[in-house]
């Protein structure tokens, strides 16, 4: 009978150990679902109404922190004309390395900007041809060239050189890696 008085007690302490798992993952899932819901009404418009009216300023002022300020100090006809211009991206960028034997890979998004919007047309007519003459530059460069830190505006400066072989000199602006992958 000893035996018998045992077997429910455990039984009793297992009942009490689930309920309150159960009431804790539910409560859990209800935050969780309440928090969702709240953020989605009240912080997203406004978190997006700012985002909204920010971004045009970020533009602007010339994009990422005074990169594109290279070439001059601060002239404000200079910034003018290069926030007038269009990014355009070719994504999905993937080649080989020179020397790699196929065992390695570089990812790239390539993005570049050009003067104003009249490339547009182009640059959807003869998008292939952008495509292959970036993936030429890229291939065409060792693991070891694509990792050195040190060669990447010599590499920029020969995609633009493949990009402006397809639109005309002068018509780039800046080229942007937003993406840049070695696997």
């Amino acid at each position: 009978m000893a035996e018998e008085d045992v077997t429910p007690e455990g039984a009793q302490e297992e009942k009490p150990k689930k309920k309150g798992k159960i009431f804790l993952i539910l409560g859990l899932l209800i935050g969780l679902g309440g928090g969702g819901v709240a953020g989605a009404y009240f912080l997203a418009p406004v978190i997006g109404e700012r985002l909204a009216t920010s971004q045009p300023t970020g533009e602007e002022d010339g994009g990422h922190g005074g990169e594109e300020g290279e070439g001059g100090g601060g002239g404000g006809e200079q910034g003018e004309e290069e926030s007038a211009g269009v990014v355009h991206l070719v994504d999905n960028l993937v080649v080989n390395p020179a020397g790699s034997n196929g065992s390695r890979f570089l990812l790239a998004n390539v993005a570049f900007e050009t003067r104003d919007a009249s490339y547009d047309d182009v640059i959807t007519a003869r998008d292939f041809q952008i495509r292959d003459g970036l993936l030429r530059v890229l291939g065409m460069k060792t693991v070891a060239e694509l990792t050195d830190y040190s060669l990447r505006e010599a590499l920029v400066l020969e995609l633009e050189a493949a990009i402006e072989k397809v639109l005309g000199e002068d018509s780039v602006i800046h080229i942007y890696l937003p993406q840049y992958v070695i696997q």
